[in-house]
């Protein structure tokens, strides 16, 4: 029984390092899933600006040209 704290203590600092870990992995994914997500608003944002702009541009050029 002599051996039983310490094996007591290894289990217990396994266990306090895979919770560390996985502690460790849940924040980074939770940060790329931000990161996907403000990029994904970031594009969007950049698409329908440049939809936008073209748009207005064709409208003018035909305004222009009296199409």
């Amino acid at each position: 029984m002599g051996y039983a704290p310490r094996l007591a203590l290894q289990v217990s600092g396994v266990n306090e390092v895979f919770w560390s870990v996985l502690n460790g992995v849940l924040l980074l994914l939770s940060r790329l899933r931000l990161l996907d997500r403000l990029g994904d608003q970031l594009v969007g944002g950049f698409v329908r600006g440049v939809y936008t702009y073209e748009k207005e541009c064709h409208a003018t050029i035909r305004t222009q040209c009296g199409a």
